[in-house]
């Protein structure tokens, strides 16, 4: 009978050493789930994109364009989310979710970068690049639902 006790201790601290050992994997990024891996992904083509390049709109032929004031109004939305402590997801989700096609983002890149480039900006904490500052505020879930959302849109309309 003491025998029997001590296997089965032993089959449980196997079994804690495995969920402790996974949990330790997973916080290393050595062992990752899908969810996670998907994350990554979003993570990674959102840093590689070449929609949040200032430039990359005046390169597009024929795609419908937001305008300067509606570019400026989206990109200081984008800017008041992640300005200080926490970021507004629904806000910068809106944004997105507002505009015609991904070619969109590069006018309102351009007019953060116009917006927050000035004297002042580097005395504070804060960027005039929208990509850093978006995927600096974000977790990767919440990046995950942003390129979901771009990958939606059209290139061009």
């Amino acid at each position: 009978m003491k025998k029997e006790y001590i296997v089965l201790a032993y089959g449980v601290i196997a079994v804690i050493v495995i969920i402790f050992m996974t949990a330790i994997l997973k916080k290393l990024g050595i062992f990752k789930s899908a969810d996670k891996k998907n994350q990554d992904v979003a993570t990674k083509a959102l840093n590689e994109t070449k929609y949040f390049d200032p430039s990359y709109y005046k390169t597009v032929d024929a795609f419908k364009p937001l305008g300067q004031n509606m570019a400026n109004s989206l990109a200081q939305k984008v800017k008041a989310a992640t300005r200080g402590a926490g970021t507004n997801e629904v806000m910068i989700f809106d944004v997105f979710n507002s505009i015609y096609n991904k070619t969109n983002i590069s006018e309102i890149a351009e007019q953060y970068y116009l917006e927050y480039s000035g004297f002042f900006a580097g005395l504070v904490a804060t960027t005039n690049n929208m990509k850093v500052d978006i995927l600096n505020d974000m977790t990767d879930s919440e990046l995950s639902q942003l390129w979901a959302i771009i990958n939606a849109l059209p290139e061009k309309t």
